[in-house]
């Protein structure tokens, strides 16, 4: 009996080493498991570090462009401002322009009007002013002829 009670007792000590190692080998599955999702985590750390390295390079890329823009906007827009002042003035001379044909067309009708059988200073005014109404080379001939 004493060898079936230290068999017994063997097979016991041999059941609890055999769980010890169970647990031991689980936790050792554990602790792997672990391992390699921490791995996995900093993986993807390592990741979205890179891709945070490349947001910053585009978006430094993109803050250039901007100023590049803003610097090309300005030019244009000084450009565009010159062109309205120059456009206001050849506005303004061309009023200016307009009220002094009106002025002289109303002057030349007028001596029209006035003369009494000048056909030939009337044929001579009108002649100069279609060849060249401000030089007035061929009106001043007409009038010399004229006269």
């Amino acid at each position: 009996m004493e060898e079936k009670d230290e068999l017994k007792e063997m097979i016991k000590e041999l059941l609890r080493e055999n769980k010890k190692k169970a647990k031991e080998t689980e936790e050792i599955k554990k602790n792997k498991k672990k391992a390699k999702e921490t791995e996995e985590i900093k993986n993807m750390l390592g990741e979205m570090a890179q891709e945070i390295k490349e947001f910053r390079k585009e978006n430094k890329e993109y803050k250039e462009q901007m100023e590049e823009l803003r610097r090309e906007n300005k030019v244009v827009m000084e450009e565009m401002n010159t062109m309205k002042q120059k456009m206001e003035k050849m506005e303004s001379c061309l009023e200016k322009c307009q009220k002094e044909e009106k002025k002289n067309n109303l002057l030349i009708k007028g001596l029209e009007m006035n003369i009494k059988g000048g056909e030939e200073l009337r044929e001579g005014v009108i002649k100069g002013l279609e060849m060249n109404i401000k030089g007035g080379e061929e009106l001043r001939e007409g009038v010399q002829n004229f006269v």
